[in-house]
């Protein structure tokens, strides 16, 4: 009976323990961040609908919309206690490893053929220049457009002008970052501030619809002329992951799940719907093409700069000297090793050779001394006497010394 009691008083505690970290969200304020480089539409059509629906969907909890700094990105979610962050997909590759988040969605456009790349951008003229009617005449030209940072408004440009075989970096005369597109970009090139603006997919489209400008006052440079626009929209480059919603490490799971069913379900708004397709591989590539983000390491030539860009060849190439040298010092040691051998065997032999010569020697000069006895003396005879008694041995010291 007391240990059913144990049992049933431990499965409480833990159950009490497990439900803390939800319970302790249970009712409190939920912190989404924003960046602050989304367009004025975008905050509007995506922040805005995004947030009413999550409240409506999770009436437990109050969600709060922040801006956060395309800077000051890390400091900014520490200082503000960031549970969700919505932003460009590029904003997370740049930010991958330094910031642990998950990946709940990505805005995607409803009904296209490849839903995971959707975003790109669009070169635009005045429609009377017709001194420009391709990237090449837009060499040398003023241009304008919102952010350094935006995958749309200007990446996704610099990316057409590379795969053009042009210098992304001096490829413009002048550039004129106005932070929104609509109306600071539109307005520059209507002006004739600028000869030439770059926009995110649909928001020429956009502006015409809402009669921000008048339809066709724009004219399109390198218009694609496939059907993988969204909704058809105008296009100059290729395309990439939209939007994208993360989670940030320490947001308990149950509501992690919640935020994302909420997500997915939530119906389709400005032609437009949160679904789990990502694609971080384009912009990752596009990234490294262009030397940016975390790939900007490759514009430095310096020493430190080379060594960091070539890290795994140096090591490669160190690892080989290394080898070789060693084998070299140990080809040499072994070398060494076996002429000392050879030639102490050599001296062994020259010294075993000039005793055994002088051996032969003596014996010889003794036989030549046995043999020789003047007639009449008897002192020969016995010699010679004495010396057969040491034929034996004479015999057996030349069988060994040859």
């Amino acid at each position: 009976m007391n240990l059913k009691k144990l049992l049933s008083t431990f499965l409480w505690v833990l159950i009490l323990v497990i439900s803390v970290p939800c319970l302790a969200y249970e009712g409190l304020t939920v912190k989404i961040g924003y960046a602050q480089g989304l367009e004025l539409y975008h905050q509007s059509s995506i922040l805005k609908e995004t947030l009413e629906y999550l409240q409506k969907k999770i009436p437990n909890y109050r969600f709060e919309l922040l801006p956060i700094s395309s800077v000051d990105t890390q400091e900014d979610i520490k200082k503000e206690k960031i549970d969700f962050l919505i932003a460009p997909s590029n904003f997370f590759v740049e930010l991958s490893g330094g910031i642990p988040f998950t990946h709940l969605a990505s805005r995607i456009f409803d009904g296209t053929k490849d839903p995971a790349k959707t975003v790109g951008s669009t070169f635009v003229v005045r429609a009377e220049r017709n001194d420009i009617q391709s990237i090449k005449d837009l060499r040398g030209k003023n241009c304008a457009a919102s952010l350094p940072d935006s995958l749309g408004g200007w990446l996704a440009a610099l990316g057409e002008i590379k795969e053009h075989g042009f210098d992304p970096d001096n490829f413009f005369k002048t550039k004129n970052f106005t932070q929104f597109q609509v109306p600071d970009v539109l307005n520059s090139v209507l002006s004739g501030s600028s000869d030439v603006g770059i926009l995110s997919t649909c928001i020429l489209e956009e502006a015409e619809a809402l009669g921000m400008i008048e339809k066709g006052s724009l004219r399109v440079i390198n218009k694609k002329t496939d059907d993988l626009s969204p909704i058809h929209c105008a296009r100059s480059t290729q395309l990439y992951s939209d939007m994208s919603f993360v989670s940030l490490q320490g947001v308990p799971e149950p509501l992690v799940r919640e935020v994302t069913v909420a997500l997915l379900s939530m119906p389709v708004f400005d032609h437009s719907r949160w679904s789990v397709e990502n694609d971080q591989y384009s912009i990752r590539k596009l990234l490294r093409e262009l030397r940016l983000g975390p790939y900007s390491y490759l514009r430095d030539n310096s020493l430190t700069g080379l060594a960091k860009r070539y890290k795994t060849e140096i090591i490669a190439f160190v690892g080989i000297l290394l080898f070789l040298i060693f084998n070299e010092f140990n080809l040499r040691r072994l070398v060494n090793k076996r002429t000392r051998q050879l030639s102490d065997a050599l001296k062994a032999k020259e010294e075993a050779d000039r005793e055994a010569a002088e051996e032969r020697k003596k014996f010889a000069t003794l036989e030549k001394k046995r043999n020789y006895c003047p007639v009449g003396h008897d002192y020969c005879a016995r010699g010679q006497a004495a010396n057969r008694n040491s034929d034996e041995l004479l015999t057996d010291f030349q069988d060994v010394f040859g």
